[in-house]
């Protein structure tokens, strides 16, 4: 810890330096960006990440959707030609079973690919940075859209059908 830190000009403070990287490691481009333009797009890689976190969940929740497809489709009257033939019920069973994660998957693929562009923009200096940087905005991503949009909308949409049934 002591080589990988400098003695700073404020008592009982240090500051973090890198050492022992390689040179291929190194992002050249971003190693000339002045502090307050790195700060300048941190904020804005920050609010285009607030963005993809708002704007994701409506497709994911989706996916949610389409795992209740099977109760919906008992539940609504004017789907009940789904259910009649057995085949077809059997089919919506499976795409309602094999679907919502399949398409989910193909979603958050396009995460990290996007937010290692978004921490290359931001200003990281070496690879590890960048995929540090990633990971960071990754789990906060991943903790939103799987675990909160996906267990809310799944819950919603069985709430929706059980009040309908109980105001009628």
């Amino acid at each position: 810890m002591a080589c990988q830190s400098v003695t700073y000009h404020i008592p009982k403070q240090m500051a973090p330096r890198t050492v022992e990287i390689s040179p291929n490691d190194v992002i050249w481009d971003n190693m000339a960006i002045k502090w307050w333009h790195e700060w300048a797009r941190s904020a804005l890689v920050f609010a285009v990440v607030v963005g993809m976190l708002l704007l994701w969940a409506f497709p994911v929740a989706w996916t949610a959707s389409l795992a209740q497809l099977d109760a919906l489709v008992e539940e609504y009257s004017w789907l009940h030609w789904l259910v009649e033939n057995k085949t077809v019920h059997n089919i919506i069973k499976g795409v309602a079973g094999v679907l919502p994660a399949a398409v989910l998957a193909l979603l958050l693929i396009l995460v990290p690919i996007t937010m290692s562009w978004l921490a290359t923009f931001q200003g990281a200096k070496t690879g590890s940075q960048t995929s540090e940087t990633v990971q960071r905005y990754y789990f906060a991503f991943l903790f939103v859209q799987v675990f909160l949009v996906v267990s809310i909308t799944s819950s919603t949409f069985q709430t929706i059908a059980n009040i309908t049934e109980d105001v009628t």
